[in-house]
C-alpha cells in the first residue's frame, strides 16, 4: 500500500467517523450491594459445630428429664441432677441434657477455638482432729460460658439459658448461679485412663489409654466426677456417702425431648 493510498484510508475512516450519529453514553453498572457475611460455622462432628472466627462451639442435644412429672396425687417429682451434659447410654436419668456426641469430640472442639484444657477436679482426704473429711480441689482451664437454647422446628434456636439457671436447690428452690455466684466454667479437658479390662481380652495384654469422659458419659459436669470435659468450679460430690443429694431441675426446663443446641464461648464473649 503507497504512503497516498494509506493516508486516503485513515481520512475515510475520519469521516465516517465524524458522521456517524453519536450513541448516548452507556451508564456503569453500578457495583452489586455488599452482602451480610454468613456466620463460618462448620460441622466437625456429627452434631458438633465450630466457628473459629467468633470463637463459639455448638452441640446438638435433647434435654433429657422431665421436670414436670407429678405423682397421681398431684405432688411434684423430685429429679436429682449430677451433670448438666452427658452422653447417650450413660447419666441421662441425671442430666439436664443428653447428646450423641463424645466428650472427646467436645474437647476437640473447643482446641479448635483457642480453648486450652486444664485439670478436672478431683478429692482429696484431710485428717482434722479425729475426724477426716473429703475436700473439693477445682478443676482448671480456659474459663467458658456455657448455655443451652432450644432448637424449634423451623431451624430457628433461642432463646439461650445458662444452663446453671436450670439448676436449683431442693430445699429453698434458689437456682445454683444465686447460691455459688462466683462460680465459673472451665474446660477442665478430663483424663486419659486405661480402658477398662474386657473378659475376653488377654491378661498379658496391655490395655490402651482412653478419654475418661468418654467412659463416664461426662461432657458438661455438675457435681465433679473427675473426668469432665468442662466443669464447674464450685465443688459438689456425686457420691451420696460424701455428700447429701441437693441439686434438682427446675420446673422452668423445657419438655423433655425437646431439641435443643449447647453453645459453648470463652467467658470473655460475656456481654
Amino acid at each position: 500500500m503507497t504512503l497516498h493510498l494509506f493516508a486516503a484510508c485513515i481520512g475515510a475512516v475520519g469521516l465516517i467517523a465524524a458522521t456517524e450519529p453519536t450513541k448516548p453514553a452507556i451508564a456503569p453498572t453500578p457495583d452489586p450491594a455488599p452482602q451480610p457475611a454468613q456466620t463460618p460455622i462448620r460441622e466437625v462432628f456429627p452434631g458438633v459445630r465450630v466457628d473459629v472466627a467468633n470463637k463459639l462451639v455448638e452441640i446438638d442435644g435433647t434435654i433429657a428429664i422431665d421436670a414436670h412429672r407429678t405423682t397421681d396425687k398431684g405432688q411434684k417429682l423430685v429429679v436429682f441432677l449430677e451433670t448438666l451434659v452427658c452422653m447417650k447410654d450413660s447419666k441421662e436419668h441425671e442430666s439436664v441434657v443428653v447428646t450423641d456426641v463424645k466428650a472427646s469430640q467436645a474437647h476437640a472442639a473447643l482446641l479448635l477455638i483457642g480453648l486450652s484444657p486444664g485439670t478436672p477436679g478431683s478429692w482429696k482426704q484431710e485428717r482434722e482432729a479425729e475426724k477426716s473429711k473429703w475436700v473439693g480441689v477445682p478443676p482448671t482451664g480456659s474459663r467458658v460460658l456455657v448455655t443451652i437454647a432450644p432448637k424449634h422446628a423451623d431451624g430457628t434456636i433461642g432463646p439461650e439459658t445458662d444452663a446453671l439457671e436450670w439448676v436449683v436447690d431442693q430445699r429453698d428452690s434458689r437456682t445454683f448461679r444465686q447460691i455459688e455466684p462466683g462460680v465459673a466454667y472451665v474446660f477442665a479437658g478430663s483424663k486419659m485412663v486405661q480402658a477398662r479390662r474386657r473378659m475376653i481380652d488377654p491378661d498379658d495384654q496391655p490395655r490402651p489409654e482412653v478419654y475418661a469422659g468418654d467412659l463416664e458419659g461426662t461432657v458438661v459436669g455438675l457435681t465433679s466426677f473427675g473426668t469432665e470435659a468442662i466443669g464447674v468450679t464450685a465443688m459438689y460430690s456425686p457420691d451420696t456417702s460424701k455428700e447429701e443429694p441437693r441439686w434438682i431441675a427446675s420446673e422452668k426446663l423445657p419438655d423433655v425431648n425437646t431439641k435443643v443446641v449447647v453453645r459453648i464461648r470463652p467467658e470473655s464473649a460475656r456481654n
